[in-house]
């Protein structure tokens, strides 16, 4: 195979654009991108900045040359075993990531959080924490800028949310700090066994000096890290893991740090987030008693048991990041101490995965009066709540909120949990969501 300069992008959504600016700015100009799509969403302002690169998208994207590229940048949102990787791999083309560049040009220590659940609202509050406390970390990932996009200003620290499709990419490359969060089944449709989705996260502790796991969760050990930290809900085993003292302190080892109702109505809900992301402002140096000062200024990310409006006595909740059922479960159990006399309507469904429902079914209590399904797995989510609660169903979001309301009495809470992805009826779970709070607004009209 002959050497040259070429280099490829496959995808060209957020990640895509951001390689095409940072390899850019790097002085690469031999540079072609391809998508299956026809129409990717960064298409056209990518051909308005960078005219030179080539672009090949749709059908023509099948037919790509490889035998003149030097190395293949791929998207997360490209499985590894796509068919237009084959070629490249029989041609023995290096394969790499967005991440994996980073963490090689990165020059300061780079803390990254996994999870099936809160990883964005770790990284986002131990960030909040950090700058609190004076701290110059930079966040990005998954979560907000890309993470190249974070090298156009250098940080002492880094701070990263990754995803399984994107610790699935990593080779050699690795972090100061790996933390996993929680480990539920989620991507069905991507691993094909739980066992393949588990083994992408764990690659977060590949290499990785420190690890930070959940001692609630034996799924996120590892034994492999120099130091190896915890964080749960139970006392702190040792002097840096982060725990719940008298089940209502959190604390640093035996340091109390801040009272747990200092979290809100949901505190539940809130507690491993709050103690992981404390643990890791500690590790960043920060004293973790002054940052217990910040955990109360910390407004949360819009879709997480966001309450959008209390209209006529009923709390509307926002949940749509809860993208599969571990995420709606801890969302039902959270809320069901709080609802005091008050109970629970669910708005549910979407694209499930592929997923197990049956969780969901089994947390179904008492206080959950109803669940309003909707999205192209209604039916699978009817077959695993029949019998728990009242089922009723809806062609839209709007529709489900004018059913639940209907239904809805002062001091209940309706939550928008879906447990399900949000392709099949909107953009994204930020649209969905705000479909949602929209629908709700409209009520009080």
């Amino acid at each position: 195979m002959a050497m040259t300069d070429r280099q490829a992008i496959l995808g060209l959504g957020v990640t895509g654009y951001s390689l095409l600016r940072h390899l850019a700015r790097e002085g690469s100009t031999n540079l072609v991108v391809a998508d299956t799509r026809e129409r990717p969403p960064m298409l056209e302002a990518a051909m308005r900045d960078f005219p030179h690169a080539e672009y090949v998208c749709g059908r023509a994207s099948r037919h790509m040359a490889w035998h003149d590229v030097q190395r293949v940048y791929v998207s997360p949102g490209i499985p590894l075993d796509a068919c237009m990787l084959a070629s490249v791999q029989r041609l023995g083309i290096p394969i790499d990531s967005d991440i994996g560049r980073f963490l090689r040009l990165a020059k300061a220590p780079v803390f990254a959080v996994t999870g099936t659940n809160g990883k964005s609202t770790v990284c986002s509050l131990a960030g909040h924490l950090m700058r609190g406390l004076g701290i110059n970390v930079a966040v990005g990932g998954n979560l907000g800028r890309p993470a190249l996009d974070l090298l156009e200003t250098p940080a002492p620290l880094y701070l990263l949310e990754l995803s399984s499709f994107q610790l699935e990419r990593l080779g050699s490359e690795h972090l100061h700090l790996g933390a996993m969060l929680n480990v539920a089944p989620d991507h069905a449709d991507r691993y094909g066994d739980f066992d393949g989705y588990v083994e992408a996260k764990r690659r977060i502790f590949k290499g990785a000096e420190i690890s930070v796991e959940n001692r609630q969760d034996p799924m996120t050990a590892t034994f492999d890290a120099p130091t190896r930290l915890s964080f749960g809900v139970d006392a702190p085993p040792q002097a840096r893991d982060t725990g719940l003292i008298d089940g209502k302190w959190l604390a640093l080892g035996e340091r109390r740090i801040a009272p747990l109702d200092q979290l809100g109505p949901t505190a539940g809900h809130a507690c491993a987030n709050a103690l992981a992301a404390l643990l890791l402002a500690s590790e960043a140096g920060g004293d973790a008693r002054a940052a217990g000062d910040h955990l109360a200024s910390f407004e949360g990310l819009p879709h997480r048991m966001q309450t959008v409006a209390v209209h006529q006595g009923v709390r509307w909740i926002d949940d749509s990041k809860a993208t599969n059922p571990a995420a709606a479960v801890s969302a039902v159990q959270s809320l069901a101490p709080s609802a005091g006399d008050g109970r629970i309507l669910l708005i549910l469904g979407g694209d499930a995965k592929g997923a197990e429902l049956t969780p969901l079914g089994e947390c179904i209590g008492a206080e959950v009066a109803g669940a309003c399904l909707l999205g192209k797995d209604a039916p699978h989510f009817r077959e695993a709540l029949e019998g728990r609660t009242e089922l009723f169903e809806a062609e839209s979001m709007e529709e489900a909120v004018f059913l639940c309301a209907q239904r809805a009495r002062s001091g209940d809470h309706v939550l928008l949990s879906p447990a399900a992805a949000s392709l099949d009826m909107f953009e994204n779970f930020e649209e969905r969501g705000q479909v949602f709070a929209k629908a709700v607004r409209a009520l009080s009209e």
